[in-house]
């Protein structure tokens, strides 16, 4: 799963007393500080088509976080948080290119985009 080659049912051998390490504290914080940052921004800009839409997403995404990190499905969540930055990335690369890029490279990013989701 996610090019690693252990099993997916590890991961949850001695819940709840599994010990968190501290990079994966911080990158859960980082990213839980960045769901909410990016939320309260959207607040105060003005209202485009999909305003709720991103409105929506943040707060789900921040309420995942919290609640995977405060019940101990840590282990679970560092999946979904190290997927969704690789597609983040991906989308902030496509946005860059597409206005200069030929279609073939838009076809072969928006194609790295789509296997991750």
């Amino acid at each position: 799963m996610m090019l690693g080659g252990g099993e997916l049912l590890y991961t949850l051998g001695d819940w709840p007393f599994i010990p968190m390490p501290p990079a994966l504290k911080f990158y859960y914080m980082l990213s839980l500080s960045y769901y909410v940052e990016d939320g309260i921004v959207h607040l105060f800009m003005p209202p485009n088509y999909d305003y709720w839409e991103m409105i929506l997403h943040h707060v789900i995404s921040a309420m995942l976080i919290f609640s995977s990190y405060m019940s101990g499905f840590w282990c679970i969540g560092i999946f979904v948080l190290i997927q969704m930055d690789f597609e983040d990335i991906t989308v902030g690369i496509i946005r860059v290119v597409m206005d200069f890029a030929s279609i073939p490279i838009l076809a072969v990013l928006y194609a790295i985009l789509m296997s991750g989701w």
